[in-house]
């Protein structure tokens, strides 16, 4: 649905507003370089990498629709996301990476499923200033690494609810996070945590409360 433009055979381009009808968008280089909005995802179908390397998209409508991996990687644009009832499953890294126009998400409705990957979930959404991640649950996470590395608008950030018994690289995850002023991250266990290398490089903090981690011994 839109307005769209036949160049030669076998090239079609959308120019416009857009409803997407089938998975893996992302890898047309027409799309990419031409879709400003997702008005709505089919929820029929389960979504991953579908926007990649869409640079002007600015919108996108995903309520109701299971997702995964690189969903918005490299939407430099992007703006505005519905997420509404949708589903997280599984690897979701680099969700949002690159993401720098990213102003707000709302995860209120948003269900995690089953999370084992959110490597660079937010890497360099330079214009996030707050985030609720309070409904992610991470006790299947292996790799969060660069979780929020670049976050430089992000102040205040509560994940003492993560559970990172299983993880084992925390490298890079707050890397650049320079505003960031309140971080709770109290009560993690370290048991199979072996990399923190530039886990708080250039982070906004004054002080940080280690008092309560657990098994710190293999870092």
């Amino acid at each position: 649905r839109g307005t769209h433009t036949y160049a030669k055979a076998g090239e079609y381009i959308i120019k416009g507003n857009t409803r997407l009808t089938r998975p893996g968008y992302g890898a047309h280089t027409q799309v990419q370089n031409s879709l400003i909005e997702v008005i709505q995802f089919p929820t029929s179908v389960d979504a991953d990498i579908e926007c990649y390397l869409c640079e002007k998209l600015i919108k996108a409508n995903f309520s109701g629709c299971r997702m995964y991996r690189y969903m918005f990687l490299d939407c430099k644009s992007l703006i505005e996301v519905n997420l509404t009832n949708a589903t997280l499953h599984d690897d979701v890294g680099a969700f949002f990476k690159n993401a720098s126009s990213l102003l707000n998400v709302d995860f209120s409705t948003t269900t995690f499923e089953n999370l084992t990957n959110i490597n660079g979930f937010f890497y360099n959404c330079a214009k996030l200033k707050s985030l609720d991640v309070s409904r992610m649950s991470t006790s299947n996470v292996k790799n969060m690494e660069e979780f929020c590395t670049g976050c430089s608008s992000l102040t205040s950030l509560d994940l003492s609810h993560f559970d990172i018994s299983n993880v084992n690289s925390l490298s890079g995850m707050f890397k650049d996070c320079s505003s960031l002023s309140y971080l709770n991250i109290t009560g993690w266990d370290f048991k199979n945590v072996t990399n923190v290398y530039n886990m708080l490089s250039n982070v906004g903090l004054q002080t940080i409360d280690t008092s309560t981690w657990l098994n710190t011994g293999n870092i």
